[in-house]
């Protein structure tokens, strides 16, 4: 879905404790999302989004915008780092939604619930927290 003038190459789910596509509750997960673009498309907007398989509702969303990470030109390749620290995740089923649009949401390349993400059940109760997202921007 887009017009595909970047496009979404390659995402990696990893847990701190170096799982992918699994996160224990408590813990912190990176999503790395790669970027191809054969033409210059300036500053992007990278963004994701976790939705319960259970409720079909995001329960954890953020972007390089709302961050204020700027992207910069893409041509060629290019990765894009979400850092998401420890939290008390809920057990469950879980996809992760990327997308990739202008600053006018134009939309660019769009992956929709496509990369799956599990949370065992904790070996004790958690307590809530407020979770802080950061972004970096590599270029490849």
């Amino acid at each position: 879905e887009g017009s595909r003038e970047v496009e979404i190459s390659g995402v990696v789910i990893e847990s701190d404790g170096g799982l992918r596509d699994t996160v224990q509750p408590g813990e912190g997960f990176t999503i790395s999302i790669d970027l191809q673009a054969d033409r210059p498309v300036d500053d992007p907007v990278v963004a994701f989004s976790v939705v319960s398989v259970a409720t079909n509702h995001a329960v954890l969303e953020g972007g390089t915008a709302d961050l204020g990470v700027p992207v910069g030109r893409v041509l060629g390749k290019k990765r894009v780092r979400f850092r998401v620290p420890p939290a008390p995740w809920s057990s469950g089923n879980y996809f992760v939604t990327v997308g990739l649009n202008d600053h006018d949401g134009r939309v660019f390349h769009v992956r929709t619930q496509h990369y799956p993400l599990v949370v065992p059940a904790p070996a004790r109760p958690l307590q809530p927290t407020v979770v802080r997202l950061t972004a970096e921007v590599e270029d490849l």
